[in-house]
């Protein structure tokens, strides 16, 4: 009953937001899950080495989801429609994650006292960080439920000599192993606890007896390792059954080489980096456990507290926690490849560690009100902070982060949370505009609207830029800063998506320019007219059109004025044929200063063209707020500049010299 109780706990929380956003890799993990089913169902069992993490049982519980996905709505999966195909998986694997927690819970039950189990669990139940990793497609989480059972299994088999403690911690720890290498660090775990058994003692043992003690230990570890790694090969065929399985095992040993050597960024060189995990484990796990990490710390050292921690754990208990936290630390630190979320599989046992703190230290002082409002009171200090937390966050629980250490702009935040926002609001602007965005294939996944790649940013079509926090925080070489000085540094937002009281996404307007005014005769004109802000004006850029280079002969002439019956104060020809035909045509003249505040015309005129090959300037037809004049015919005058006004935005810039550099008008943020 109790342990129905975690699970439920557990499965509340994993369950509410699903299918809200899509993370980064999950489109990557939900087509491989496809895949990988497609393959087993065909018996093509060289096709389901679909990765070498390996993934296996990511791969079983999202496949099969798909494969249902595929029956419910009639279809094949495709990536079209990757957004339902994932929501179908990610109910399993959050049903999943939720048993492992409810195993953990049963695990700690035999290990520690009731109370403390119990709290624990329920910890561990309503931990921000471990649910926002349960609720994706991913295999974060499912290696850390795994891992973390495997722990508790041999901890458990060490302290009662359990034989199904023994054999399910085998299972438990293959599980793991094939959900993700990184688990191999329970083989020296393993190796180190069979190796001291509990209460070995080489001072009072006769040699013969240690003898035989030792050759015990090696045979129980022997058989263990045999055994879980039997398993793995036995449930990962695709390894041996194969026709040539030794390229199968070279892909993987080279793939293993490539993530312990090669950071994400190719360019940037190896580092281990030796304070990334730490100072992650301090932002993500909650301030309760925290601080019971310290009373634990304090409690131990101070010998009139120390036996109330050992009335809870043992010591051996407590140094083997923290020997797998250090351990797998530093298998991660070393690897080249960093994420926040490697380190995950040492949340629940720290989360153990910092609930017994807490437990203990309130037992300590609160020990004479008796047993129960000390489990209560514990249990209040601890999960009244993650309810709060989880209710602040909404479905947001991936975006966690510690209040006393609060995130800044230069952070690589964000997987894909927020997206949701920026979709809602693009999908509410009536225009069919196309939208660049950081993560193309997740914001598409949630909007009607047809996202590209970032990059495509400068094509006339693109009628909004959307950058992520995740874009931050890179080397200073990264293309993605190329963005950040473009846009954020630049360009004030029109929505910005905020998660846990930062902002995540940012959406920049842009006007699409997809028409044209129409070919520009001699003695015609298009003018354009602006309030100026600044001095100094240097140069004009405009989106020029030439019907695709037929446009050659002749040339366009910019006139600049602050009166249309005025004198040029300045004019700048350029010749057809070095017009950038759906770019941007710069035309530059000395600085031209006293005009910062002043109503300012810029005048397009042609000269020696002829019609049907005469250049013509772009427009943004759908921008009811900005107008343009064309005047065809007759003098240029205030008048006809009135009348031959027309809604639309021409494709234009200005720049102007301030501290011996030019900038756009928009830099100005």
């Amino acid at each position: 009953m109790e342990a129905l109780i975690i699970l439920v706990v557990a499965l509340v929380p994993r369950l509410y937001g699903l299918g809200l956003f899509l993370t980064a890799d999950e489109k990557n993990w939900v087509g491989r899950s496809a895949e990988f089913i497609k393959a087993w169902r065909h018996l093509r069992i060289n096709d389901t080495l679909q990765t070498t993490h390996p993934g296996i049982t990511v791969m079983w519980v999202a496949g099969l989801a798909v494969y249902a996905a595929q029956q419910f709505y009639h279809t094949l999966f495709n990536f079209n429609d990757i957004l339902k195909f994932a929501t179908f998986a990610q109910v399993p694997m959050a049903i999943v994650n939720s048993i492992l927690v409810a195993i953990i819970f049963v695990l700690l039950r035999k290990l520690l006292p009731r109370g403390l189990a119990y709290i624990a669990g329920l910890a561990l139940a309503l931990d921000p960080y471990l649910i926002g990793f349960a609720k994706i497609v991913h295999v974060d989480a499912f290696l850390t439920g795994f891992l973390t059972a495997a722990i508790l299994l041999l901890l458990l088999y060490d302290k009662t000599k359990s034989r199904w403690a023994y054999w399910l911690s085998i299972v438990f720890a293959a599980l793991a192993i094939l959900t993700k290498l990184p688990a191999i660090v329970v083989f020296p775990f393993a190796g180190i606890l069979f190796a001291i058994p509990q209460g070995m003692n080489i001072r009072v043992k006769p040699l013969r007896g240690l003898t035989l003690i030792i050759l015990k230990q090696i045979k129980l570890f022997g058989v263990w390792l045999l055994a879980v790694i039997l398993l793995v090969v036995l449930l990962w065929p695709s390894l041996w059954w194969v026709p040539h399985p030794a390229d199968n095992i070279g892909q993987v040993g080279k793939d293993m080489t490539v993530a312990t050597l090669q950071p994400h960024d190719m360019d940037e060189a190896y580092t281990m980096a030796v304070w990334h995990y730490p100072t992650t484990i301090v932002s993500k796990l909650t301030i309760s456990i925290e601080l019971g990490l310290v009373c634990l710390v304090v409690m131990l050292i101070y010998a009139p507290t120390r036996k109330k921690i050992l009335e809870l754990i043992t010591w051996r208990q407590i140094i083997f926690l923290f020997l797998f936290v250090l351990i797998f630390m530093v298998e991660m630190t070393i690897g080249a490849k960093k994420g926040d979320r490697y380190v995950l599989p040492v949340f629940p046992v720290l989360i153990i560690l910092g609930t017994t703190g807490v437990y203990g230290m309130v037992n300590y002082l609160f020990v004479r009100y008796g047993k129960k409002t000390c489990i209560a009171l514990a249990g209040i200090i601890i999960l009244s902070a993650a309810l709060i937390t989880l209710a602040k966050l909404g479905p947001y629980e991936l975006a966690y982060y510690n209040p006393l250490f609060r995130p800044n702009i230069s952070q690589e935040l964000g997987w894909g949370e927020g997206f949701d926002q920026v979709a809602k609001y693009l999908d509410k602007q009536p225009d069919k505009d196309i939208v660049a965005s950081w993560y193309p294939e997740e914001l598409g996944a949630l909007t009607k609207k047809t996202v590209l790649h970032i990059n495509a940013h400068q094509q006339n079509k693109i009628g909004y830029v959307v950058l992520y926090h995740n874009m931050f925080g890179r080397s200073p070489d990264h293309w993605a800063n190329d963005f950040i000085d473009e846009y954020y540094k630049k360009r004030t937002p029109v929505f910005v998506a905020r998660v846990n009281g930062l902002e995540y996404a940012w959406v920049y307007k842009k006007p699409v320019v997809n028409g044209i005014v129409g070919e520009i005769l001699p003695g015609q004109a298009v003018v354009i007219k602006e309030l100026l802000k600044t001095d100094n004006l240097s140069a004009v850029s405009v989106a020029v059109a030439t019907y695709s280079g037929k446009a050659t002969a002749g040339s366009m002439t910019l006139h600049v004025k602050t009166t249309l019956t005025g004198s040029d104060l300045r004019t700048v020809r350029i010749e057809a044929k070095q017009l950038q035909d759906g770019g941007l045509t710069k035309f530059s003249f000395e600085p031209l200063s006293g005009i910062s505040g002043h109503e300012v015309y810029f005048i397009f005129t042609t000269q020696s063209v002829t019609p049907g090959s005469a250049p013509t300037l772009r427009i943004a037809k759908d921008e009811p707020n900005a107008t343009y004049s064309f005047v065809k015919q007759g003098s240029l005058d205030d008048k006809s500049f009135v009348q031959n006004k027309k809604p639309g935005w021409i494709g234009i810039d200005w720049f102007f010299m301030r501290d011996g550099k030019e900038i756009s008008q928009l830099e100005v943020k």
